[in-house]
């Protein structure tokens, strides 16, 4: 049942192409559920393939192609109103961020300001001319428009902001800068802040000085899914032991590890399958050291396929293992979608992976397991010295990471604007 009127929703791509924030495409049903209108503001256009929306949501690209400020100490000095809004934010965030000193030092925050008040004024007219009625604004991400959101707030321009805050727009580790710019001065605007995960919500009010009950717990989810298979084989009976693994090939991802830990795997009576979702930079490197690998163990390279196929494959094959040795992660999604089928996870123990893979779920794997000790950790599953349930694991992802529940609680908290 529709209760809002109108959502104002800004992403980085989504709509356009097939690879980004296909995560959306689970919450945006039930956005378009909660409120009449929904109007998705993405900030680039790199593929031009829209994917399928709700009836009643709808895509301005009035964001897209705007271009950066040429001269952003000319663009700020040329307006009265412009220069006064950077003294006051740069300001208050001097003033106010643990991360004051990078400030002092780095000019890339004064570029960062100048583009952002141009987004502004960009979104201000966008609001002048749209016929929004009693709007709610929320920005997928803590850095995209979040910070000329936050000045409009401050403006009384918009009266009702939220964010989600995932992984590079949480860590500062991953700015060159050092620090995510303006964290506190958009705390200080916002209405909330919807971490997807515990461990980031404790990192984020670790960097700041006040509005840390700002900062809530949301997490993402997935649709619950049914196995296809009529007839399931008892484990004991299994003579294949089926792997999946799933993600993009960027170095962090370390698919390039897992033919080299494999080929350590000594098993009598068993043979392994591995399939693998996804492609990336480092495509060459996977496929040539699956070549080396035995031939009691076979490959599957799937590539990039679309999400609905991945979901197909666990309906459809009883698979006994997500592995992920991802260096960097925030809560995957991947890892939720293996899960509402019950495939038992492994993966490090580091960010927000320990909120999905626990003794009942799967492994947690430390930082500094060799190729040896991860083959080994398998091979107690393989063997059957560690088993999973089935029922249990679906039972844990029902509880935490079903889409209908998750996103429910989610919309529930934009359509209380603040009250």
């Amino acid at each position: 049942m529709k209760t809002g009127d109108t959502l104002v929703l800004f992403t980085l791509h989504y709509p356009y192409g097939k690879k980004s924030e296909t995560f959306i495409e689970n919450e945006i049903e039930h956005l378009a559920d909660a409120f009449k209108r929904v109007i998705i503001i993405p900030r680039e256009k790199t593929h031009s393939g829209q994917r399928a929306l709700p009836q009643n949501v709808e895509v301005n690209d009035f964001l897209v192609n705007s271009g950066k400020v040429d001269n952003h100490f000319k663009y700020i000095l040329s307006s009265f109103n412009r220069l006064r809004a950077v003294l006051k934010i740069y300001t208050y965030t001097i003033l106010n961020d643990k991360k004051r000193v990078d400030y002092l030092t780095g000019g890339y925050f004064i570029y960062y300001l100048a583009n952002a008040l141009k987004e502004a004024k960009l979104i201000e007219s966008f609001i002048e001319k749209s016929n929004l009625n009693n709007p709610v604004f929320y920005d997928y991400w803590f850095v995209n428009s979040t910070l000329s959101l936050a000045y409009l707030k401050s403006k009384k321009s918009i009266s009702n902001l939220y964010c989600r805050a995932h992984g590079f727009d949480v860590f500062n580790e991953r700015w060159d800068c050092g620090s995510v710019p303006f964290r506190q001065y958009i705390l200080k605007n916002i209405d909330k802040v919807f971490a997807i995960s515990n461990y980031n919500k404790e990192y984020f009010n670790q960097q700041l000085t006040k509005y840390s009950e700002k900062v809530k717990v949301a997490y993402l989810g997935v649709r619950a899914n049914k196995f296809k298979l009529e007839s399931q084989l008892k484990v004991d009976e299994k003579t294949t032991f089926l792997i999946v693994s799933c993600a993009n090939l960027f170095p962090f991802k370390q698919i390039q590890r897992i033919p080299e830990l494999l080929c350590l795997m000594k098993l009598e009576h068993k043979t392994i399958r591995w399939v693998h979702f996804g492609d990336g930079p480092k495509e060459k490197e996977v496929l040539d050291a699956a070549q080396h690998l035995p031939s009691n163990i076979t490959f599957d390279y799937k590539g990039h396929v679309a999400n609905q196929k991945v979901l197909d494959f666990y309906s459809e094959n009883d698979v006994d293992l997500f592995l992920s040795l991802s260096l960097k992660e925030g809560l995957p999604v991947s890892m939720m979608e293996a899960q509402s089928f019950g495939v038992p996870i492994m993966a490090y123990s580091i960010f927000g992976i320990p909120e999905i893979v626990n003794d009942t779920t799967g492994v947690l794997l430390d930082l500094s397991a060799t190729n040896e000790d991860i083959a080994q950790e398998i091979a107690l599953i393989v063997e059957h010295k560690i088993s999973f349930s089935k029922s249990e694991i679906k039972s844990f992802f029902n509880k935490n990471f079903s889409a209908e529940s998750n996103y429910k609680n989610f919309t529930k908290n934009l359509l209380d604007k603040n009250d």
